[in-house]
């Protein structure tokens, strides 16, 4: 089996009912309205798998390991396979299939990523550094650099902010038009 589980917990996601809230986030709500409370649930209520880090490899050799199991408490060795061999296969299959047709076009791509490995490391800095957020964090935060002689056609929005109101921010969208460039792509 090439999947593992890493043993590793994180703060949990949201779901919200609207009425109750004036605000969301994906993580927590801030905006919760008088006489209401957030509620985290124990993991072992509610827990998702994410599957974060992918390695892939030219070939693979088939094992007769035990399948990798899913303990979000990891209190016990004898849980029940992450994901059943039969079906893990079957996800192999698809995979090695959707590969082949998609070949051509991933023989056009460049050798060499420079937008993926900038933006991977802002998104940890934001959302993977351990902090309990407090605000609102996203891809305006991350920086990308100029290269000159990368084209890209970047997105270009205007917004107009509705002022008077407590605790909510309301934009409404003005322009969005698209911006070539020679200088590489903008977030």
């Amino acid at each position: 089996m090439s999947l593992q589980f890493r043993g590793e917990t994180r703060w949990g996601k949201i779901v919200v009912r609207p009425e109750r809230v004036d605000s969301a986030w994906i993580h927590r709500s801030y905006g919760i309205r008088d006489g209401y409370e957030q509620v985290s649930l124990p993991i072992e209520l509610n827990s998702a798998l994410h599957l974060r880090f992918w390695n892939f490899v030219n070939h693979t050799q088939p094992d007769s390991l035990q399948p990798p199991t899913y303990n979000p408490l990891l209190n016990s060795l004898t849980s029940a396979p992450l994901i059943q061999p039969d079906d893990l296969a079957q996800i192999q299959q698809n995979f090695a299939t959707n590969m082949g047709n998609v070949q051509s076009t991933y023989n056009r791509l460049p050798a060499v990523s420079i937008y993926y490995p900038l933006i991977e490391q802002c998104y940890n800095r934001i959302f993977y550094n351990g902090e309990q957020h407090s605000k609102c964090k996203g891809p305006e935060l991350c920086d990308l650099p100029q290269f000159p002689g990368v084209r890209c056609v970047n997105v270009k929005s205007k917004y107009e902010t509705f002022e008077g109101y407590e605790r909510i921010f309301l934009h409404r969208l003005v322009d969005a038009h698209f911006e070539r460039s020679d200088l590489g792509c903008t977030m």
